[in-house]
């Protein structure tokens, strides 16, 4: 049988960890933001920059990954883990730059900023019948674990019904490859050979 060369390792596991936990402690601040998430964003902005310094390497240029921007992102990741929660861990130790685990670095900021959104809860979640209501509550589809009031979770691109919480996503990336795959359908829908 052969192994699978996408299984995680324990950098990219803290690496997702420490994003996941600095994006969390965000949110949980500003809950009224509906906006684009800060932390992923600028994570994918470097690493879509980076991306394009590969794909002139490929084309034989001569150009060189710019240290200085990783090193920047790093800084402001540390400065703000620290201003919003001291006991974060703020390593933010990043993949070499086209490795197999900074591929999915990208790919999960990429999840993380385009499809993460606020569970919708129909009216009938509101319903003075504490049962019915139960009944009526938002569930992730994979852990089964009640959504909350304010909660958001993740939506794949391949399936508006393809929808998981944020737990699941960030589990699912750590145990079983640095590629998140739809569980639903198994589409890869980041993965860039």
């Amino acid at each position: 049988m052969a192994q699978d060369t996408h299984v995680p390792n324990d950098l990219y596991r803290h690496l997702v960890d420490e994003i996941h936990a600095l994006q969390k402690a965000l949110d949980q601040q500003f809950t009224e933001l509906e906006g684009p998430r800060r932390v992923v964003n600028h994570i994918r902005d470097l690493l879509d920059v980076e991306l394009g310094f590969l794909a002139l390497q490929d084309e034989d240029e001569q150009e060189n990954v710019d240290p200085e921007s990783r090193i920047l992102l790093v800084a402001w990741l540390r400065e703000t883990a620290n201003s919003i929660d001291p006991s974060l861990s703020t390593d933010f130790d990043f993949p070499e730059v086209g490795s197999i685990e900074w591929y999915g670095i990208w790919a999960y900021s990429g999840i993380m900023s385009e499809t993460y959104r606020r569970v919708e809860f129909p009216p009938e979640a509101r319903d003075p019948d504490p049962q019915k209501a139960e009944e009526n509550t938002p569930e992730c589809g994979i852990c089964a674990e009640k959504y909350e009031e304010g909660d958001k979770d993740v939506n794949f691109p391949c399936h508006v019904r393809h929808r998981m919480c944020t737990k699941c996503m960030v589990f699912m990336l750590k145990a079983r490859s640095v590629f998140a795959e739809c569980p639903y359908c198994r589409t890869k829908p980041y993965i860039t050979q």
